[in-house]
C-alpha cells in the first residue's frame, strides 16, 4: 500500500512538547499544503473547534476541500456543538462501567485510547462513532438509566495527567508504521478485506481469499486483509470487501458504515446489512412488493388469541426464525401447540418480534448469486444427512449437505425470476438469494447481504472468472468514484 502521512494541526498555542515535524501550525498548513505530488495525507485537527468559524473550523473545511482525510469532519464539529450529545449506556451493550449505581465518572479519549483499560471497550465504540481526536466523556445515572454525554476537548483544557498520556498517545500514532504493500508494482487503489481468522463458517474459505487477493490485483487493487482491530486505519484504503459474517450490532456494520462515510467502496454496504440481517424486515418487504414467498406472519404475542390465530393459519408442522440468524441457527420447527408456545416464549424473551412461516420441505434449497441486479453463480445447497435444514446444528458429523453447482443459463427461470426482483428490492450490491423450488414454483427464503463464496464450491463452474467479477465491479465503482 502506498504510503499516507499524518499531520496533527495545533492553532496558536500548542502544550504538547514534540519535536516531530508531523506537528504544524495552522498558518503553516494553510500556506504550505496541499504539496505537489502528495495525495494521500490524514489531518488531526488539534485546533480549538468550539465556535463556528474559528482556526479549527477552518482547518477542518479546508481539508476536506483539499481532499485530505480530516479528523473531526465537518459535519461531527457541528454534530457535538454546545453541549455535546448524549447516549444510552446500554446502547453500547456494556454496563460494568459504573463503580456504584448512582456514582458520575468522566474520562478523556484520545485516538481511541483511554488512560483506564476498564474503558477501553466504551472507548473505542465511541471514538468509531464520533471519530474526533480527544473526546470527554461522563457518564449520569438518571432514573436509573446510566447516560453518556459526549463532547469535544482540547488541549488547552486537558489536566496534566490527560495532557501527558495525550502526548503519549500523539507520540505512538507518529511513530507507528503504516502498512505498506510488498508487491513492486504500482497499484490504482487500495482494497481492505475484512475478515475474522477465527471464524468457524467463514464466507470464504482460505482458497477463495487467495483468489480474490489475485483477482483484485490483475484489476489494479493491492488487497490486504484486516480485522476487527484495524478500524483506525480504514480511511488509507479505497475500497472494503466484508468477508466475515456480518450482524448489525456488531462490528463489521460499524467497519461498513465507517467505510461508506469515509467515500470508500463498500460491499456489503451498510444498507443493505441493515435490510438482509433483520428477517423481520425481509418478511415484510416480500409481503408488501409481492415477492413469492412462503406465507408468513410476524409475531409479537404469545397469548390465547395470538396461539389461536397462528393455528388458524398454519398447519403443523412450522417454522419460527428470530429476527437475526444465521446459518440455520435460530431456525427451528415445531410440531405441536406445546413446542408453539415454548418455542415463541423462547424468542420473544429476546427479541420484540418474531417470525413464524409454512413449513415446506424439499431436498435442496437454491442459492441464487446476484452482483449488482446480475446473475453470477446458481447453486444447490441440499439438506443436512437425516435433517431438513441445509446445516444441523445439532451434530458434529455431517454438519452441512451437499452441494452442486449450475451455470448462470442452467437455473430455472422461475428460480432466476425471483431472485432478480428480491435482490433488486434491497439494492445494488454482493447478494445471495435463498429459495425453495417446489412443483415447478419458486419461494424466496431470505436475501444474504455476505453470501458464501468458497472455493470449490460456489466457483465449480466459473472458476477464477468468479472472483474477476466481483473485483472488478469494484474496479468499475472505483473508476466512477473519480479518484
Amino acid at each position: 500500500m502506498s504510503q499516507i502521512k499524518t499531520i496533527y494541526v495545533y492553532d496558536n498555542e500548542f502544550p504538547i512538547d514534540s519535536s516531530s515535524s508531523n506537528f504544524i501550525s495552522f498558518q503553516d498548513y494553510l500556506e504550505e499544503y496541499p504539496k505537489i505530488n502528495e495525495n494521500r495525507l490524514k489531518v488531526v485537527n488539534l485546533c480549538d473547534t468550539s465556535q463556528y468559524l474559528s482556526i479549527g473550523y477552518y482547518c477542518s473545511l479546508l481539508a476536506e476541500a483539499r481532499g485530505h482525510q480530516v479528523m473531526p469532519s465537518v459535519k461531527l464539529i457541528n454534530d457535538l456543538s454546545g453541549e455535546g450529545v448524549n447516549r444510552l449506556l446500554a446502547d453500547y451493550k456494556n454496563h460494568k462501567l459504573i463503580n456504584a449505581e448512582h456514582a458520575e465518572e468522566s474520562f478523556v479519549i484520545c485516538l481511541g485510547k483511554t488512560r483506564e483499560d476498564r474503558f477501553n471497550f466504551i472507548a473505542n465504540k465511541i471514538f468509531i462513532e464520533f471519530n474526533a481526536p480527544i473526546l470527554e466523556i461522563k457518564f449520569n445515572v438518571i432514573q436509573k438509566n446510566t447516560w453518556i454525554n459526549i463532547k469535544k476537548k482540547y488541549l488547552n483544557q486537558l489536566d496534566k495527567e490527560d495532557l501527558h498520556f495525550c502526548q503519549k498517545v500523539f507520540d505512538e500514532s507518529v511513530h507507528k508504521k503504516w502498512r505498506h504493500s510488498q508487491h513492486k508494482v504500482n497499484y490504482r487503489w487500495d482494497l481492505a478485506i475484512l475478515i475474522n481468522p477465527n471464524e468457524e463458517s467463514p464466507p470464504s474459505n482460505k482458497p477463495a481469499l487467495k483468489k480474490f487477493i489475485k483477482a483484485a490485483n490483475q484489476h489494479g487493487m493491492n488487497a490486504t486483509f484486516i480485522s476487527d482491530q484495524d478500524i483506525n486505519i480504514i480511511s488509507q484504503f479505497d475500497a472494503l470487501f466484508i468477508r466475515e459474517t456480518t450482524f448489525i450490532n456488531h462490528h463489521t456494520y460499524l467497519f461498513s458504515n465507517q467505510g461508506q462515510k469515509r467515500g470508500l467502496v463498500v460491499i456489503d454496504d451498510p444498507d443493505s446489512i441493515l435490510k438482509c440481517c433483520n428477517k423481520v424486515y425481509l418478511t415484510d418487504l416480500f409481503n408488501y412488493k409481492k415477492v413469492p414467498t412462503l406465507k408468513s406472519k410476524i409475531i409479537s404475542s404469545i397469548d390465547t388469541q395470538s396461539i389461536l390465530d397462528i393455528e388458524s393459519e398454519f398447519q403443523y408442522p412450522m417454522v419460527l426464525k428470530t429476527p437475526e440468524s444465521s446459518f440455520s441457527k435460530g431456525v427451528f420447527k415445531v410440531n405441536s401447540k406445546s413446542e408453539l408456545k415454548a418455542m415463541l416464549k423462547r424468542i420473544l424473551k429476546e427479541s420484540a418480534l418474531a417470525i413464524c412461516q409454512e413449513f415446506l420441505y424439499t431436498p435442496y434449497d437454491w442459492r441464487i448469486g446476484i452482483l449488482n441486479n446480475k446473475p453470477i453463480y446458481g447453486c444447490k445447497y441440499f439438506m443436512a444427512k437425516d435433517h431438513w435444514q441445509i446445516y444441523n446444528n445439532h451434530t458434529k458429523k455431517n454438519i452441512s449437505g451437499l452441494h452442486e453447482t449450475f451455470p448462470t443459463y442452467e437455473i430455472p427461470t422461475s428460480v432466476l425470476e425471483a431472485a432478480m426482483k428480491a435482490a433488486s428490492l434491497i439494492g445494488n450490491g454482493l447478494y445471495g438469494i435463498d429459495i425453495k423450488e417446489y412443483d415447478g414454483k419458486a419461494y424466496v427464503i431470505e436475501v444474504n447481504d455476505n453470501p458464501n463464496i468458497d472455493s470449490g464450491v460456489e466457483d465449480q463452474i466459473a472458476g477464477i472468472e468468479l472472483y474477476m467479477q466481483i473485483m472488478g465491479e469494484f474496479s468499475r465503482r472505483l473508476e466512477l468514484r473519480g479518484r
